[in-house]
């Protein structure tokens, strides 16, 4: 309970509250802005206050760029980036690394852009660099989590009609710009079907290369060491 002083200092109506003006001064985007040499654009910015790393890499992709008859093709590739292996790992190897190393690493296509992420210790940042980099450039691709992502993907288009809103929310789309606008093209069960692991590599190899990126790092490690590692 407030004692008899405090209470007397509490306004009677929320109208004759009084806060003291807000003073912020943005940061200027240009003292972190470093362009790499190798093409892509990064952001770094340095924060001690707690152990760890945040990497976030988006990507110039989207699902508008799914081939006709292919509808799906970018979410699915965007999905299994992170979770179907790499050169050296499978997909349980690699999941079995990441839970020892505490580390969340995750990916996935929208519709009009792509993103990798990762967090974790930064004392461990020179494996999940290495990690992150096998997983941009070999990732696997396991079969058996295509087929796995894939009855997923099929089970969910299934449950799509159970919710009334989801239907208007397609019509309203189909009324405001036409079935044939890329937003409209939605998967279908012989579009899932269709995509086959060559399609998935084909995808990865046309849009994940590092002049198509925009990097993002924050946390724990120094600026320049930071700097001269996107660069390798």
């Amino acid at each position: 309970t407030l004692s008899p002083s405090a209470a007397g200092t509490i306004p009677a109506r929320p109208e004759q509250l009084h806060f003291d003006p807000l003073q912020y001064e943005p940061p200027d985007p240009l003292d972190y802005r470093v362009a790499l040499s190798s093409g892509p654009v990064a952001y770094v910015a340095t924060d001690h206050e707690l152990p760890l790393v945040n990497l976030s890499i988006l990507v110039r992709t989207g699902n508008y760029l799914d081939p006709a008859g292919k509808e799906g093709l970018g979410g699915l590739t965007g999905y299994l980036l992170t979770r179907g292996g790499t050169a050296s790992r499978t997909a349980e190897e690699l999941e079995e690394r990441l839970a020892f190393l505490a580390a969340e690493l995750s990916s996935g296509v929208g519709d009009t852009e792509g993103s990798v992420s990762l967090n974790l210790l930064s004392k461990d940042l020179d494996e999940g660099l290495a990690i992150l980099r096998e997983v941009l450039t070999q990732p696997r691709f396991q079969e058996d989590k295509i087929s796995l992502r894939k009855e997923q993907m099929l089970q969910s288009m299934r449950q799509r009609n159970d919710d009334s809103a989801n239907i208007e929310a397609r019509e309203r789309g189909f009324l405001a710009y036409g079935e044939k606008f890329w937003s409209n093209q939605y998967e279908t069960q012989a579009s899932i079907e269709s995509i086959s692991r060559a399609d998935i590599q084909a995808f990865h190899q046309r849009w994940f290369h590092p002049s198509n990126f925009v990097v993002a790092a924050s946390g724990d490690f120094d600026r320049n060491e930071m700097i001269g590692t996107l660069e390798k």
